[in-house]
């Protein structure tokens, strides 16, 4: 009799057993098949490039391939080196070099990751065996401009400056009061003087009075 824990078990195992399924279905990589000859890499699959030599291998940047190639020519005869390899490239060089084969019927593959840059495949050894990729969804997002708003920014500073300079003239207008102040000092100076003055001629007159007087 199935119990509930022999139940959770075997639904556990079903579900872990999908999600391996599903992994290994993504991590999985398209392969092209090649067929080198005498016209150089000639398309065996998919459909799209059976039969074309050296096809336009066409891939999308962030995904896995594979190229899958077997030797059907021997160019010793021909006074050629009779090895043969292939590499893939970008724009910055040779990003996968796989190795050389020697004899007919031999095989390689070689895997990549698409990138935007990707360029070619080809043999090093050999010119005229080899084609080119056509790379999709490699565009590059443009950046945003922002010196145009630095610059507004700059001109509000200023303003706050020339407010600033405001206040020094506030600041002069009150030194000239306190000039004004100096001159009624100076002016009181005289004055006090004068009385001073005419008190001592009095006294003198009086003193000379008193003593005709006394006579």
């Amino acid at each position: 009799m199935a119990t509930r824990r022999t139940f959770l078990i075997g639904a556990a195992a079903t579900t872990a057993g999908l999600a391996g399924a599903v992994g290994s279905a993504t991590a999985q990589s398209e392969t092209f098949e090649l067929e080198l000859t005498q016209e150089g890499f000639v398309g065996r699959a998919p459909s799209g490039i059976e039969g074309e030599a050296n096809p336009t291998l066409e891939v999308e940047a962030g995904q896995n391939y594979a190229i899958q190639w077997t030797n059907s020519y021997n160019p010793e005869s021909e006074g050629l080196p009779a090895r043969h390899n292939l590499v893939v490239t970008t724009s910055d060089g040779v990003v996968r070099r796989g190795e050389y084969v020697f004899e007919t019927g031999q095989s390689r593959t070689i895997q990549f990751q698409a990138r935007s840059n990707l360029a070619e495949y080809f043999c090093e050894e050999h010119m005229g065996e080899g084609g080119e990729f056509d790379v999709a969804g490699g565009a590059t997002a443009t950046p945003t401009e922002t010196s145009s708003g630095d610059g507004g920014d700059g001109g509000d500073m200023d303003g706050g400056d020339g407010g600033d300079g405001g206040d020094g003239g506030d600041m002069d207008g009150g030194d000239g009061g306190d000039g004004g102040d100096g001159e009624e000092t100076s002016g009181g100076g005289p004055g006090f003087g004068v009385g001073a003055a005419l008190t001592a001629i009095g006294a003198g007159a009086y003193g000379a009075l008193r003593r005709s007087s006394d006579e």
